[in-house]
């Protein structure tokens, strides 16, 4: 097995997809690369899936320093 896991780990969910972005932007400035996924089983047929609930992911190896990064700007 890798030491450093490939694993994607939730670091934060947020109310829409716009802050999400703010968050996966502000971890990308800080080198830690993210991915954004819209929540709930219905977001495939929403018809504004921007509005739903987004959640932020990082590889489970960077998920304190993203964690102390959002820490940092509430």
């Amino acid at each position: 097995m890798l030491e450093n896991s490939m694993e994607e780990v939730l670091v934060a969910t947020f109310t829409n997809e716009m802050e999400a972005r703010l968050v996966a932007s502000r971890l990308l400035d800080n080198g830690i690369y993210s991915v954004v996924k819209p929540q709930g089983a219905g977001s495939a047929l929403a018809g504004t899936p921007s509005f739903m609930p987004h959640s932020v992911y990082v590889l489970e190896q960077h998920i304190q320093l993203a964690k102390n990064i959002l820490n940092d700007t509430n």
